[in-house]
């Protein structure tokens, strides 16, 4: 249930921030194919991230892997979409040009990939959205590429801020507290 209100909280949030975006997933792909060089680095990281998901998840149904499918949906959409992606884009708003496509995107085929699970869900968000049916909709594919490079230097980004967090947190630090942080790196 807690994953469930997270998930509609943040097609909430999507829908309440993507102003007059797209909802047509061929067209908005066709777009994020052609101005993939504008991108932000987090959002070349999200959707790298993601084309390995749908990838992932895809093959994992074809195998009838169906827990492990789960598994890589929900880790995907809670850590990597909500956590990072969503917040990273509250911050950079002003400056993103695509964002907000981006976002629409991902959800957009999220659910088709939820739609196993969560049928309900997913179909009143989808038709919510588009405004046509989930259920009759083709399987969602993500043939945008991955960019390992760029997976590897945002991971390292939040693995240091996890560990800030870590720190923050026992040593009773709290949130709106400023401190000086000092990175070392070779």
């Amino acid at each position: 249930q807690t994953f469930l209100n997270k998930l509609w909280n943040v097609a909430r949030f999507v829908i309440m921030n993507a102003g007059e975006t797209q909802t047509d997933l061929k067209k908005l792909h066709t777009s994020l194919e052609k101005n993939k060089d504008k991108f932000l680095d987090h959002e070349r990281w999200i959707l790298s991230r993601f084309a390995d998901t749908v990838q992932k998840v895809t093959e994992g149904m074809e195998s009838y892997q169906f827990g492990a499918v789960g598994e890589t949906l929900y880790r995907f959409t809670r850590d990597e979409f909500a956590d990072y992606a969503i917040e990273a884009f509250k911050l950079t708003k002003q400056e993103t040009k695509y964002g907000d496509q981006i976002l629409v995107y991902i959800l957009l085929t999220l659910l088709k990939l939820w739609h196993p699970y969560i049928p309900f869900v997913t179909e009143k968000l989808y038709s919510t959205i588009t405004g046509k049916s989930l259920i009759d909709s083709d399987w969602a594919h993500c043939s945008l590429p991955r960019d390992e490079s760029i997976e590897e230097e945002i991971t390292l980004i939040f693995d240091i801020i996890y560990q800030i967090r870590n720190i923050r947190g026992n040593n009773k630090i709290k949130p709106g507290e400023l401190v000086e942080v000092m990175i070392y790196a070779t």
